[in-house]
């Protein structure tokens, strides 16, 4: 009966529909990896992969590694059960860079500055017949991480990396609530 009970009760736990999202970062740090599906943890082949393996900064060669890739962001909402929907197609320019200096065979220190965001543009006023800015909004970050690797045998290294994260979030014309008369608001930031 224990057995039943329990079985019955993590059936009820599983979700009939779901949806992954693993939110604006790549699969992996740089375009490379990403490429690749975020394998820089076991041993990248960039620079920029330092930023997830700090240890793998031994094994790089001195240098700099600048990229850039296009993420197409696709959206489509609906909002408070209005007719229309809304969709944006927008292309986010996403870049990193990297630089590695060699102290000598067995100690490197790098830097490394990879990017995330996301962005959508729906064109148009978030309620209908509200005079409002166009919906739309902006997430760029940025992680800086300067590291340090020190290589203890030919195949083994430790290594350590100090994380900085800065991000700026925007919005304008989007609904932000209602006054105390019941009239939505919308954010009025500067683009």
């Amino acid at each position: 009966m224990f057995k039943k009970n329990t079985c019955i009760l993590f059936l009820c736990c599983i979700p009939l529909y779901t949806q992954a999202f693993n939110g604006v970062f790549l699969t992996g740090s740089g375009q490379i990896s990403s490429g690749m599906g975020g394998v820089s943890l076991a041993g990248g082949v960039d620079r920029t992969s330092i930023s997830d393996n700090p240890a793998n900064l031994v094994f790089q060669n001195d240098g700099i590694d600048a990229q850039i890739s296009l993420l197409n962001i696709r959206s489509k909402a609906k909002i408070l059960n209005q007719e229309s929907s809304f969709e944006s197609n927008q292309f986010i320019p996403i870049p990193s860079l990297s630089l590695i200096k060699k102290y000598n065979d067995d100690l490197n220190y790098g830097l490394s500055i990879t990017g995330a965001g996301a962005s959508v543009d729906y064109g148009k006023s978030a309620i209908h017949g509200f005079p409002a800015d166009n919906a739309k909004d902006n997430l760029a970050i940025a992680v800086i991480s300067p590291t340090l690797s020190y290589k203890i045998s030919p195949n083994w290294s430790i290594g350590a990396s100090l994380n900085w994260g800065i991000q700026q979030f925007r919005a304008k014309g989007v609904l932000a609530g209602l006054d105390e008369q019941g009239t939505p608001s919308f954010f009025t930031k500067s683009w």
